[in-house]
C-alpha cells in the first residue's frame, strides 16, 4: 500500500502532488503555524 500528500485548490479544482513516494505510507500531516511547511511521517 502507498499514500501521498496532495494540495487541492477548491476554487479552480487544481490538485498538486506534494509527495511522490512509492511503497510508503504518509501519515499524520500537520501544517506549520505559519502555513509554509507540512510535517508528516513516512513508513
Amino acid at each position: 500500500m502507498e499514500s501521498n500528500i496532495y494540495l487541492a485548490n477548491i476554487n479552480d479544482r487544481e490538485i498538486v502532488p506534494l509527495t511522490q513516494f512509492e511503497g510508503s505510507l504518509t501519515e499524520n500531516p500537520v501544517w506549520s503555524p505559519d502555513g509554509e511547511h507540512i510535517a508528516f511521517s513516512a513508513t
